[in-house]
C-alpha cells in the first residue's frame, strides 16, 4: 500500500509538472490542468481554461479556475462561474469576497463593499472576508466609520495577516494606531505573540508619524523571542507573485501608459537589462517618470479606470502605488532634478543619478522603456551591477546613491531588518543591524 508520505509527493509533483497532458479528455484531465496552473501560477493560462467547460462539484478547485480568470483579467468567465458556484454552493464566503476582489479591479467599490460585508454575514469567521470590507471601507465610507470596523476586525481576527494588513495599512493617525494597538493588545496579552503581528502593527505606527513607537513594537518583538528558535510573523499575503505575474504586470503597464512618457527603473531595469526579465523575487514593478510629465492625479484616474490596476495609498509617500491583478506590486516615482542630479524619493531616503534619457531594451517580443545610458544608471544604483546579490537592499548603504532624508525612520528599517534576521535564526546579522541601528543588543536569557 503506498503510504502517506508517498501520495503526498505524488499529488505535489503532478500539480507541479504537467502531468494532466497523459490523462484523456475528460474531467480529471481539466481537473488536474487546473491544479497544475493554479500551483505554477500560469494564470493567463489558468484564465483561458475557465472559458471551456468547468466542473463546479468541486468548490476548491472550480475556485482555481476562478481565481485564474479574476487575475487573468477575464471578468466574463469568472463572473459566470461564480454564479454559478454561489447557486451550488450558498454556504461558501470564497465566492462572494472574490467577487468583491473582482468588483475592485473594476473600480465598483460600493458593490464590492457590500458583498465583502455579505460573505462576513455568510461565514462569520471569514478573515479574508473581514479585511477585504476593511480596506474598501475606507474606499467608500466616511474615515470614522472605516476606523471603527478597522479596530473591531483587529480584535476578533489578532492574528489573521490579512485582517492586520487590512487594517493597518490604512491607519493615518496617532489616535488610530493607538486604537489599534490597544485593540490588538487586549486581544493578545503576550509579547510573546507579537512575532506574529509586529509587521503591520509597526507599518501603522510609521504611516501614523509614530516612528518611535514603530521601532519600539521591533525591539520588544525581539527581545520576546530571544531565546526562541526561529519565528514567522505575519508576512503581507496580499500577493501570490513570481516571474510569470511580474511579466503580466510589465505588459499590462506598457498597454495602460500609452501615450504616457516613462520608463522602467530600479530594480525592474537592471533585472531587464541585465537578466532579461525580472529579477527573482522582486515582486515589485518600479517605474519612472520624469517631473516635466508628471501628473500625480492624472496617474491616480488612469489607474483607478484601469480594469487590471488597484491603486494603494500611503499618507507618507508621493509615488503612486499600485496592484496589479496577477499580484505584484508597482511603485511608480517622479524623478526630479536638484543640483544638477536626478532624484527619486522612497519615505526616508532618496536616490540619485546622473542625468539621462530614455531608451528601449528589447524583451520577450517587447520594447520597453528604460535608461538609455543605463551603464551609468546601474552603476550609480549598484556600483558592480552585472553581478547579482540577492541580499541587496536600496534602503542601506548596498546602493552607492542612496542618501537619508529621515534618519529615524531609516534607524527604524535598520531594527526592522534585525527583526527578519532575528526570526531567520541568524542572530549575528540581527546583532549587527542592532549595532548599525545603535539599538541595544539581543538580550541572552
Amino acid at each position: 500500500m503506498r503510504s502517506q508520505a508517498s501520495r503526498t509527493r505524488f499529488m505535489t509533483s503532478s500539480r507541479a509538472f504537467p502531468l494532466y497532458r497523459i490523462l484523456p479528455p475528460g474531467g480529471p484531465r481539466t481537473h488536474a490542468k487546473i491544479h497544475h496552473l493554479y500551483e505554477v501560477g500560469a494564470w493567463d493560462a489558468l484564465s483561458r481554461v475557465a472559458d471551456g467547460h468547468i466542473p463546479t462539484r468541486d468548490a476548491a478547485t472550480a475556485m482555481m479556475a476562478v481565481e485564474g480568470a479574476v487575475r487573468g483579467g477575464n471578468d466574463k468567465a469568472a463572473e459566470e462561474l461564480l454564479w454559478t458556484l454561489e447557486r451550488r454552493f450558498p454556504e461558501l464566503a470564497a465566492v462572494v469576497s472574490t467577487r468583491a476582489r473582482l468588483r475592485t479591479f473594476q473600480g465598483r467599490y460600493a458593490e464590492a463593499l457590500d458583498d465583502a460585508r455579505r460573505a462576513q454575514l455568510v461565514t462569520p469567521s471569514h478573515a479574508m472576508a473581514t479585511a477585504l470590507a476593511v480596506r474598501l471601507g475606507y474606499d467608500v465610507d466616511d474615515a470614522t466609520r472605516a476606523d471603527d470596523d478597522a479596530v473591531d476586525a483587529v480584535a476578533r481576527f489578532p492574528l489573521s495577516a490579512d485582517v492586520l494588513w487590512a487594517a493597518c495599512r490604512e491607519c493615518s493617525t496617532p489616535r488610530q494606531y493607538e486604537r489599534l494597538w490597544h485593540s490588538w493588545h487586549a486581544a493578545i496579552d503576550d509579547d510573546a505573540r507579537l512575532v506574529t503581528a509586529v509587521r503591520p502593527l509597526a507599518a501603522a505606527a510609521q504611516r501614523a508619524g509614530m516612528t518611535g513607537a514603530a521601532t519600539t513594537l521591533y525591539l520588544r518583538a525581539i527581545a520576546a523571542t530571544a531565546t526562541d528558535d526561529a519565528s514567522s510573523d505575519a508576512a503581507d499575503t496580499t500577493t501570490r507573485t513570481g516571474r510569470r505575474a511580474a511579466w503580466a504586470a510589465i505588459r499590462d503597464l506598457a498597454e495602460a501608459l500609452t501615450g504616457q512618457p516613462y520608463f522602467f527603473a530600479a530594480g525592474t531595469a537592471l533585472g531587464l537589462i541585465r537578466d532579461g526579465r525580472p529579477l527573482d523575487g522582486d515582486d515589485t514593478i518600479d517605474v519612472g517618470v520624469f517631473e516635466s510629465d508628471w501628473d500625480r492625479e492624472r496617474l491616480v484616474e488612469l489607474f483607478t479606470t484601469h480594469p487590471m490596476f488597484a491603486p494603494r495609498r500611503n499618507p507618507l509617500s508621493h509615488k503612486v502605488g499600485l496592484l496589479h491583478r496577477g499580484g505584484s506590486r508597482v511603485d511608480v516615482f517622479p524623478f526630479y532634478v536638484d543640483s544638477g542630479r536626478l532624484w527619486h524619493d522612497g519615505v526616508f531616503v532618496r536616490w540619485h543619478n546622473d542625468p539621462f534619457t530614455i531608451g528601449v531594451t528589447r524583451v520577450d517580443g517587447m520594447e520597453l522603456p528604460v535608461p538609455y545610458e543605463y551603464e551609468d544608471y546601474l552603476s550609480d544604483g549598484y556600483g558592480d551591477w552585472r553581478r547579482p546579490r540577492p541580499d541587496f537592499d536600496a534602503y542601506t548603504d548596498d546602493a552607492p546613491n542612496m542618501h537619508v532624508t529621515w534618519s529615524e525612520c531609516h534607524r527604524l528599517h535598520l531594527v526592522r531588518r534585525a527583526h527578519r534576521f532575528h526570526a531567520n535564526g541568524n542572530l549575528a546579522a540581527a546583532e549587527r543591524e542592532l549595532e548599525r541601528a545603535g539599538a541595544a543588543p539581543i538580550p541572552i536569557s
